[in-house]
């Protein structure tokens, strides 16, 4: 397990620092789309996973593995895309106190998770955990679909 955590950190780590910058300019700069993009992927991915469990195909260790590190990459990569992003919308002077907020609700999401995760493997499995996970990416983006404003303060389709 701890060697597919830090291959999963490792992945995630590349995808920042290699492949972040030239998606986002192949998105031409709209990092909203780069968001948009890595919630949609994790959402089909999961969705994927979920279908694979539910309908007992055997799934062994490495295609479940091989999954887990491609949604690393896409999570860092939204991570990371979501605070360029909100960074842009605040004054400088308060980009701090954004970065600082950000990061306490990724530590909150960190403590919750376990608990949430561990919940939803007790009740629906992998299946059931793997739908969950689609689930809440599939509400993020409709959240975001929603919301998501351009700079200039008005609504436009993410």
């Amino acid at each position: 397990m701890g060697t597919v955590m830090s291959l999963q950190f490792g992945f995630g780590g590349f995808a920042n620092a290699f492949l972040l910058a030239p998606l986002a300019q192949l998105m031409g700069g709209n990092v909203g789309a780069v968001v948009r993009n890595c919630v949609l992927i994790m959402c089909f991915i999961y969705s994927v996973q979920g279908f694979l469990f539910f309908t007992e195909v055997n799934v062994t260790l490495y295609p479940y593995v091989a999954m887990m590190m491609m949604l690393s990459i896409f999570q860092y990569s939204l991570g990371t895309a979501i605070t360029a992003k909100t960074s842009t919308i605040v004054p400088k002077k308060m980009q701090g106190t954004l970065m600082g907020l950000e990061h306490s609700l990724f530590a909150v999401a960190y403590m919750i998770g376990p608990q949430v995760g561990v919940a939803g493997l007790a009740y629906g499995g992998v299946a059931g955990l793997s739908a969950l996970c689609a689930l809440i990416f599939a509400t993020v983006l409709v959240v975001w679909a929603a919301f998501h404003q351009s700079p200039k303060g008005t609504a436009k389709q993410c």
